[in-house]
Protein backbone atom coordinates (compact mmCIF):
# COMPACT_ATOMS: atom_id res chain seq x y z
CA UNK A 1 0.00 0.00 0.00
CA UNK A 2 2.46 2.50 0.87
CA UNK A 3 3.91 1.83 -2.54
CA UNK A 4 1.22 3.26 -4.34
CA UNK A 5 0.33 5.82 -2.46
CA UNK A 6 4.28 6.99 -2.77
CA UNK A 7 3.76 6.19 -6.69
CA UNK A 8 0.32 8.42 -6.54
CA UNK A 9 2.01 11.36 -5.13
CA UNK A 10 5.50 10.90 -7.40
CA UNK A 11 2.62 11.26 -9.92
CA UNK A 12 0.75 13.97 -8.76
CA UNK A 13 3.94 15.91 -8.05
CA UNK A 14 5.02 15.43 -11.69
CA UNK A 15 1.88 16.42 -13.07
CA UNK A 16 2.19 19.74 -11.04
CA UNK A 17 5.62 20.00 -12.16
CA UNK A 18 4.80 19.89 -15.95
CA UNK A 19 2.25 22.40 -15.21
CA UNK A 20 4.81 25.34 -14.22
CA UNK A 21 4.66 27.54 -16.69
CA UNK A 22 8.35 29.11 -18.00
CA UNK A 23 6.58 31.89 -19.81
CA UNK A 24 5.90 35.65 -19.14
CA UNK A 25 4.18 38.13 -20.46
CA UNK A 26 4.63 41.73 -20.03
CA UNK A 27 1.79 44.40 -21.13
CA UNK A 28 2.85 47.81 -21.00
CA UNK A 29 1.90 51.68 -21.19
CA UNK A 30 3.73 53.90 -23.24
CA UNK A 31 1.49 56.81 -23.94
CA UNK A 32 4.75 59.19 -23.86
CA UNK A 33 6.03 57.69 -27.21
CA UNK A 34 4.87 57.33 -30.96
CA UNK A 35 2.88 54.60 -32.66
CA UNK A 36 5.70 52.35 -34.11
CA UNK A 37 8.07 53.73 -31.59
CA UNK A 38 11.19 50.72 -31.04
CA UNK A 39 11.39 49.43 -27.69
CA UNK A 40 14.04 46.72 -26.49
CA UNK A 41 14.52 44.30 -23.65
CA UNK A 42 18.05 43.45 -22.50
CA UNK A 43 19.18 41.73 -19.40
CA UNK A 44 22.60 42.86 -20.59
CA UNK A 45 22.34 46.83 -18.33
CA UNK A 46 25.60 47.98 -19.63
CA UNK A 47 25.80 47.43 -23.11
CA UNK A 48 22.32 46.80 -23.84
CA UNK A 49 22.36 44.17 -26.05
CA UNK A 50 18.36 43.46 -26.85
CA UNK A 51 16.93 39.83 -26.30
CA UNK A 52 13.62 41.05 -27.57
CA UNK A 53 11.93 44.05 -29.83
CA UNK A 54 8.43 45.96 -29.70
CA UNK A 55 6.51 48.41 -31.27
CA UNK A 56 4.58 51.09 -29.09
CA UNK A 57 0.96 50.68 -30.59
CA UNK A 58 -1.62 52.87 -29.30
CA UNK A 59 0.19 54.18 -26.60
CA UNK A 60 0.58 50.26 -25.53
CA UNK A 61 3.57 47.33 -25.99
CA UNK A 62 3.73 43.60 -25.52
CA UNK A 63 6.32 41.29 -25.15
CA UNK A 64 5.66 37.54 -24.38
CA UNK A 65 8.57 34.51 -23.99
CA UNK A 66 9.82 31.94 -22.18
CA UNK A 67 12.56 32.29 -19.19
CA UNK A 68 13.95 29.47 -17.55
CA UNK A 69 15.04 31.84 -14.05
CA UNK A 70 14.86 35.27 -12.61
CA UNK A 71 17.28 37.62 -13.70
CA UNK A 72 17.49 41.44 -13.69
CA UNK A 73 16.41 43.67 -17.17
CA UNK A 74 16.00 46.66 -18.92
CA UNK A 75 12.99 48.08 -21.08
CA UNK A 76 14.11 51.24 -23.21
CA UNK A 77 13.61 53.21 -26.37
CA UNK A 78 16.75 53.50 -27.78
CA UNK A 79 16.34 56.91 -29.20
CA UNK A 80 15.21 58.29 -25.95
CA UNK A 81 17.28 56.97 -23.51
CA UNK A 82 15.28 58.28 -20.59
CA UNK A 83 12.46 56.01 -21.39
CA UNK A 84 13.49 53.25 -19.56
CA UNK A 85 12.58 50.78 -16.72
CA UNK A 86 14.73 48.45 -14.57
CA UNK A 87 12.86 45.40 -13.64
CA UNK A 88 12.76 41.62 -12.77
CA UNK A 89 11.83 39.23 -15.81
CA UNK A 90 10.58 36.23 -14.50
CA UNK A 91 7.49 33.46 -15.59
CA UNK A 92 4.56 35.35 -14.64
CA UNK A 93 2.60 38.71 -15.68
CA UNK A 94 4.45 42.04 -15.74
CA UNK A 95 2.63 45.36 -16.41
CA UNK A 96 5.02 48.36 -16.62
CA UNK A 97 4.22 52.04 -17.19
CA UNK A 98 6.82 53.83 -19.41
CA UNK A 99 7.61 57.12 -18.92
CA UNK A 100 10.33 59.51 -19.07
CA UNK A 101 10.05 60.18 -14.92
CA UNK A 102 8.39 57.77 -12.91
CA UNK A 103 8.08 54.54 -15.05
CA UNK A 104 6.77 51.69 -12.57
CA UNK A 105 6.15 47.75 -12.84
CA UNK A 106 3.74 45.72 -10.93
CA UNK A 107 3.79 41.85 -11.12
CA UNK A 108 5.27 39.50 -9.48
CA UNK A 109 6.12 40.00 -6.01
CA UNK A 110 9.89 40.91 -6.82
CA UNK A 111 9.12 43.12 -8.80
CA UNK A 112 6.03 44.61 -6.17
CA UNK A 113 9.25 45.18 -3.81
CA UNK A 114 11.50 46.50 -5.95
CA UNK A 115 9.00 49.12 -7.01
CA UNK A 116 8.26 50.11 -3.27
CA UNK A 117 11.74 50.17 -2.31
CA UNK A 118 12.52 52.46 -5.67
CA UNK A 119 9.65 54.77 -4.53
CA UNK A 120 11.48 55.01 -1.19
CA UNK A 121 14.58 55.87 -2.68
CA UNK A 122 13.25 58.56 -4.46
CA UNK A 123 11.29 59.89 -1.97
CA UNK A 124 14.18 60.37 0.50
CA UNK A 125 16.68 61.37 -2.27
CA UNK A 126 14.29 64.29 -2.96
CA UNK A 127 14.29 65.37 0.65
CA UNK A 128 17.74 65.22 0.82
CA UNK A 129 18.45 67.19 -1.80
CA UNK A 130 16.10 69.50 -0.43
CA UNK A 131 17.84 70.19 2.35
CA UNK A 132 21.06 69.91 0.97
CA UNK A 133 19.94 73.31 -1.28
CA UNK A 134 18.75 75.11 1.63
CA UNK A 135 22.66 74.25 3.51
CA UNK A 136 24.30 75.79 0.33
CA UNK A 137 21.70 78.08 -1.13
CA UNK A 138 20.57 79.47 1.89
CA UNK A 139 23.39 82.05 3.17
CA UNK A 140 21.32 83.36 6.11
CA UNK A 141 21.05 80.01 7.51
CA UNK A 142 23.11 79.88 10.95
CA UNK A 143 25.33 77.21 12.74
CA UNK A 144 23.21 75.66 14.78
CA UNK A 145 20.00 75.56 11.59
CA UNK A 146 23.05 73.74 9.34
CA UNK A 147 23.84 71.28 12.04
CA UNK A 148 20.22 70.73 12.54
CA UNK A 149 19.39 69.98 8.86
CA UNK A 150 22.96 67.96 9.07
CA UNK A 151 21.52 65.81 11.54
CA UNK A 152 17.93 65.77 9.48
CA UNK A 153 20.06 64.37 6.34
CA UNK A 154 21.61 61.95 8.41
CA UNK A 155 18.85 60.45 9.93
CA UNK A 156 17.00 60.20 6.90
CA UNK A 157 20.00 58.86 5.16
CA UNK A 158 20.04 56.15 8.14
CA UNK A 159 16.49 54.90 7.30
CA UNK A 160 17.03 54.77 3.52
CA UNK A 161 19.70 52.19 4.48
CA UNK A 162 17.59 50.35 6.62
CA UNK A 163 15.56 49.88 4.26
CA UNK A 164 17.19 48.91 1.62
CA UNK A 165 18.81 46.24 4.08
CA UNK A 166 15.20 44.99 5.04
CA UNK A 167 14.42 44.61 1.41
CA UNK A 168 17.35 42.38 0.58
CA UNK A 169 16.93 40.59 4.16
CA UNK A 170 13.82 39.29 3.05
CA UNK A 171 14.98 38.41 -0.50
CA UNK A 172 18.29 37.16 0.58
CA UNK A 173 17.62 33.82 -1.11
CA UNK A 174 16.51 35.52 -4.94
CA UNK A 175 17.63 37.50 -7.25
CA UNK A 176 16.91 40.82 -5.52
CA UNK A 177 18.27 40.91 -2.59
CA UNK A 178 21.47 39.54 -4.67
CA UNK A 179 21.32 42.46 -6.74
CA UNK A 180 21.05 44.62 -3.81
CA UNK A 181 24.01 43.16 -1.92
CA UNK A 182 26.11 43.13 -5.05
CA UNK A 183 25.07 47.04 -6.01
CA UNK A 184 24.65 48.87 -2.55
CA UNK A 185 27.35 48.82 -0.58
CA UNK A 186 27.01 50.48 3.26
Amino acid sequence: MRIKQFIGLASVGLVLAACQSSSYQIKGNAKELKDGDTLFITSDLYHRTPIDTTFVSDGTFEFAGNVDSTHICMIYAPHQPEMNITFFLAPADIRIILRREGSRVQGPRINNDWQELNDTIDYYGKEMKEMAMQLFENTQISVDEKQQLMGKMKALEDLLKQKIKETADRHREDELGQFIHSHFQD
